[in-house]
């Protein structure tokens, strides 16, 4: 018969250890997009792919030191990037905190409640690049922008010299009056 105790892995994220209460896979399965037929009795589905699975633990934390070691735990959880769950039934898998809840209570000094929800991490071969804007921006074309605009601006005082399109405004063409209503509304705002 089979030692259950000494077969399965101690529980830790990031390696940081914590006993498991229960762990769940609270979801996983496929992407499915369902289509209706407009006055049809059948419908279609088509398959999107894998869904991330996402992992629920109830876990606690139980020794004199209990209090620094939640702390520390709720850091390591509040921190950016993927790390290593390992979870005594479920097996090691990259996931990403995405909950960490914490319960202590009075009667129950130095064991500290956590409640951890996972995500996993996923490989994002087939994935866009999720950069910052300013680096995208940066990384672009736009640097040629101002070249471009001086050119779009000359090809319209081409045209409108051979007479294809009417000259740029530089002024406002309306009456005094008209304008001088505009600037007791725009005085009204501020």
């Amino acid at each position: 018969m089979r030692n259950w105790p000494q077969t399965l892995r101690p529980a830790s994220y990031k390696g940081a250890g914590f006993f498991i209460d229960e762990e769940a896979l609270a979801k996983s399965g496929r992407f499915v997009a369902r289509h209706s037929f407009v006055k049809g009795e059948s419908h279609s589905t088509e398959d999107m792919g894998r869904q991330p699975r996402e992992f629920r633990v109830s876990a606690y934390l139980a020794s004199d030191s209990a209090d620094a070691e939640v702390r520390e735990f709720v850091e390591l959880c509040s921190e950016a990037g993927a790390g290593a769950l390992i979870l005594p039934m479920l097996g090691p898998v990259e996931a990403r905190c995405i909950g960490c809840h914490v319960k202590a209570k009075s009667d129950k000094l130095g064991y500290v409640a956590l409640e951890l929800d996972f995500v996993e991490a996923g490989t994002a071969e087939d994935a866009f690049p999720a950069a910052p804007l300013g680096d995208r921006l940066a990384a672009s074309d736009l640097a040629e922008l101002p070249d471009v605009a001086e050119l779009h601006l000359s090809g319209i005082d081409e045209a409108a010299r051979a007479g294809a399109v009417a000259p740029p405004a530089t002024e406002y063409q309306g009456s005094k009056a008209d304008q001088a209503a505009r600037d007791a509304d725009f005085a009204r705002l501020f």
